[in-house]
């Protein structure tokens, strides 16, 4: 008889001892288990710290004080930019989504690949 213990540490590598009731509570599989899950937990409890770093190291990298990094669900996240300070855009990584009566919004690669995971994890835990 098969003792099935290829299934048994399969499961014993993947699941956490104790995983929530339910699968839509999350926390089922172990970290390092897999790369993929662990990026998506990690944009589930670091997302908005990640969203805060890059705010603050555009406003530095660029000089635009005022600037802004926000979300709606028309246009996902974007960084927002007053028209008096569209001289300090940097052309070759900013990339215009949105013009405003008062200003502009850009994305960058590394917010769309924020949001992205960001959304992600969201689409796959509801």
């Amino acid at each position: 008889m098969d003792e099935l213990t290829d299934i048994y540490e399969l499961i014993e590598r993947a699941i956490i001892e104790e995983p929530g009731i339910t699968i839509t509570e999350g926390n089922i599989i172990k970290q390092g288990y897999n790369e993929e899950v662990d990026r998506l937990n990690s944009a589930s409890t670091e997302g908005k710290n990640w969203l805060i770093n890059l705010e603050a190291r555009e406003k530095e990298e660029t000089g635009i004080k005022n600037l802004k990094i926000s979300y709606n669900k028309v246009f996902g996240y974007y960084i927002e930019v007053t028209k008096s300070n569209l001289k300090f855009v940097p052309e070759n990584r900013y990339i215009r989504k949105q013009t405003l009566t008062n200003g502009e919004r850009f994305i960058t690669e590394e917010l769309k690949e924020i949001e992205d995971a960001i959304l992600r994890f969201t689409r796959k835990t509801c």
